[in-house]
């Protein structure tokens, strides 16, 4: 059973392509994502965009939250250049959970500063460690 939850740099919504984006998409059979930091184009295939239409009710992250009861942490980069930090204060207004929060980490990004390969921790991948951490020994001590 799950007990508590902590998210990292979440989206709040599979489908958070645009129009134009999705046009090219159908056409082309695929989309390019690059990666921010290292320029690297990732892809996805047409089926992930029919498999979005056709589960859309599946892939509803809002509804998803309105089931969340258990405690919830929503950590995020300020910086986040993939993902809006605003997408964890949305997840986390959403949940159930009487206890829930969203904390915005300063001066970092997606990653928290981490890179692959792994060149260690930074202040920021410490802090989010320590967060989820603190969390799960709060929510999950017996």
């Amino acid at each position: 059973r799950v007990r508590c939850v902590v998210t990292w740099s979440a989206i709040d919504s599979f489908y958070r392509y645009a129009d134009r984006a999705l046009e090219d998409w159908r056409a082309q059979g695929r989309i390019d994502i690059p990666n921010m930091r290292t320029g690297q184009i990732l892809w996805m295939d047409r089926d992930v965009l029919d498999d979005l239409e056709a589960s859309r009710e599946e892939y509803d992250l809002k509804a998803a939250c309105a089931r969340i009861t258990v405690p919830f942490l929503a950590l995020h980069g300020e910086q986040d250049e993939a993902v809006s930090a605003e997408s964890a204060s949305r997840l986390v207004e959403w949940a159930a959970s009487s206890e829930k929060d969203a904390v915005r980490i300063p001066n970092t990004g997606h990653t928290f500063g981490a890179v692959h390969p792994w060149a260690g921790p930074t202040p920021a991948w410490e802090r989010v460690v320590a967060e989820t951490s603190d969390w799960f020994g709060r929510w999950l001590a017996d």
